[in-house]
């Protein structure tokens, strides 16, 4: 099915129709062991980052491979992800703030990024700053309710949606929200209208993906960031969820802009995860 591309013509929210055959199932049967887990990826995260040597250790084991092959349905084959050594926010508490010119913008930390690839909340901020803007994260923030989404959880997703939401309208000055990952932008601009949050209008108004609020300052000041030329081809495979809210072509004019690098946008479907 090819209903999370460009080429749908029905607007079909297939993401929305099965959560809720899940979610039907769910009701009739209760949660699985495996649901409850995946429904938990932040709760996991946190708790792997506690003690990162021990855990990677236990992830790597057999024992732990053969566990999740047998209660879990993950194949053994499958390298689970290593939880880092110092998470995002932590790093971020610690590093000094640099002057801002252009205001503040809220930097959406997901879980993937916290926990396990902090490298690219680093490179983010990086790029923010060196644009003009104060960087701040969602402080007390919770996962945006994907996983349990994702699981057919709509109760679960529900409540961490409804904690984000009156987290995000706290604020005052309303600053754009950043987000690096498009399965938790896809959640603030459709998911949880879907699933009736209040406020979750006024919210989407503010959310961005990293990459088009970036093309957007650079289509009005093209000055506002400075890029080092190095000569190499860069291939981009686009997020299913970037497809499904045609966010294809901002990323695109946005890599077609680093000097000296040729770009080709792939021709992909979802990458199965």
């Amino acid at each position: 099915c090819r209903a999370c591309t460009n080429e749908c013509p029905s607007n079909v929210n297939m993401s929305l129709l099965k959560a809720e055959l899940q979610h039907a199932r769910i009701q009739h049967r209760g949660l699985t062991r495996s649901e409850r887990l995946f429904s938990s990826v932040d709760r996991i995260g946190r708790i792997g980052c506690m003690f990162p040597f021990l855990t990677n250790q236990v992830l790597k084991s057999s024992i732990m491979r053969f566990f999740a092959s047998r209660f879990l349905g993950i194949t053994s084959r499958r390298k689970l992800p290593e939880f880092a050594w110092q998470r995002f926010d932590r790093w971020f508490e610690k590093r000094g703030a640099k002057p801002a010119a252009r205001g503040r913008v809220v930097l959406w930390d997901d879980t993937f990024v916290r926990y396990y690839e902090p490298k690219i909340g680093v490179s983010a901020v990086a790029v923010l700053e060196a644009a003009g803007f104060q960087v701040e994260l969602a402080r007390g923030r919770k996962c945006c309710g994907r996983p349990a989404f994702s699981q057919g959880n709509l109760e679960e997703a529900s409540r961490l949606g409804s904690h984000n939401i009156a987290l995000l309208h706290q604020d005052v000055d309303a600053a754009p929200i950043l987000f690096l990952e498009p399965s938790c932008y896809s959640m603030f601009m459709e998911d949880y209208r879907e699933l009736g949050l209040p406020n979750a209008d006024d919210i989407a108004r503010r959310c961005f993906l990293f990459s088009d609020f970036v093309e957007n300052l650079l289509q009005s000041e093209p000055a506002a960031l400075k890029f080092n030329s190095r000569a190499e081809k860069i291939i981009v495979h686009v997020h299913c969820h970037a497809k499904a809210l045609n966010r294809c072509a901002a990323m695109h004019r946005l890599v077609e802009r680093l000097p000296e690098r040729t770009v080709e946008l792939l021709d992909t479907g979802c990458c199965g995860m």
